[in-house]
């Protein structure tokens, strides 16, 4: 029998321990060697030194933080020479995803990033109807990500890298690239941000055209589950 992977999961918040703790603990390819909750004062701050957390007999870090928190987790557990598995969104602007994919690439390490509806079978079965034309050219597709009401939610955090858009516009924006993989000519974005009387992105509306395909993709809260 093949090794399980070793895992030291970052952060153990409520959609850890309610959806993804147990997942790997049903799976015979994995195992958890510890679980840290990084909602502590030393967590805090931007310069983590987690050499004495991540011995050798860790494989790979799973971080189940606030999307704004990722990438100085990425990169500290990279730093450790460990592979990552990380909750969407995996980082909230481009530059430090290319440091992540830079320091990933130097040191041969694996990272991923977490959406749980792409191993679903019904999008396996969308997948391959799509592949195999069972719907002839599609033209354009529309995509929704709609949530109820969740306030008081870290999502309407003013932070940088919070919000609904990083937390719910993903989703379609996910979905699309991982079933068309197109390179849009031109890409129109639409926002209300008003909620709570706070500054923040609500709800919203992308639209991604190519030579063959548009897109039409809409999230937000306070609205039925879809």
């Amino acid at each position: 029998m093949n090794k399980r992977i070793s895992l030291c999961v970052l952060g153990i918040g409520k959609h850890y321990i309610k959806n993804i703790k147990p997942a790997i603990l049903k799976s015979n390819k994995f195992e958890i060697k510890k679980e840290i909750n990084t909602n502590t004062k030393k967590f805090k701050f931007k310069n983590i030194n987690l050499k004495k957390i991540l011995e050798d007999k860790i494989d790979a870090v799973y971080i189940s933080t606030p999307s704004h928190t990722h990438h100085k987790f990425i990169l500290a557990a990279l730093e450790c020479d460990k592979h990552i598995i990380c909750e969407k969104p995996f980082v909230s602007n481009y530059t430090n995803f290319a440091k992540i994919v830079d320091l990933a690439k130097k040191k041969n390490l694996l990272i991923f990033e977490c959406f749980m509806y792409r191993f679903h079978p019904v999008f396996y079965k969308l997948q391959r109807l799509i592949s195999e034309k069972k719907f002839g050219n599609i033209k354009y597709a529309i995509s929704y990500f709609n949530i109820p009401n969740i306030f008081p939610n870290h999502r309407y955090s003013q932070k940088p890298g919070q919000g609904f858009f990083f937390d719910t516009a993903v989703y379609p924006l996910s979905l699309c690239n991982h079933l068309f993989k197109i390179k849009p000519n031109k890409i129109k974005i639409k926002y209300n941000r008003v909620i709570k009387e706070k500054r923040n992105d609500r709800r919203g509306c992308l639209f991604l055209n190519s030579k063959y395909l548009d897109l039409f993709l809409f999230w937000g809260e306070n609205l039925k589950y879809k």
